[in-house]
């Protein structure tokens, strides 16, 4: 049994295209340039007037990136215990 494959022009080369087999990882991108889809290996394809051109605003895999983001560095907290102001 063969799998499908989408076939995709390559943004930096419109007249190449790329095979993308299926169950492959791609990032969507939308842009206001248009629709692409990133390969792992950065490559950027054009995905106008592609079954992606109709895909719901998120993207169907959202891709978690290699470092994590740092924990948010919050100030220390406030003294519970008011200073003590003498008036004369």
């Amino acid at each position: 049994m063969m799998t499908a494959a989408l076939s995709l022009p390559i943004v930096s080369h419109p007249s190449e295209r790329r095979e993308i087999p299926a169950n492959t990882q791609v990032m969507l991108v939308r842009s206001g340039d248009g629709i692409f889809l990133r390969l792992s290996n950065g490559l950027l394809l054009n995905a106008q007037d592609s079954i992606f051109d109709t895909a719901p605003r998120q993207p169907p895999v959202i891709t978690i990136p290699p470092d994590p983001p740092q924990r948010l560095r919050l100030p220390p907290p406030l003294k519970t215990v008011p200073d003590i102001i003498e008036l004369d």
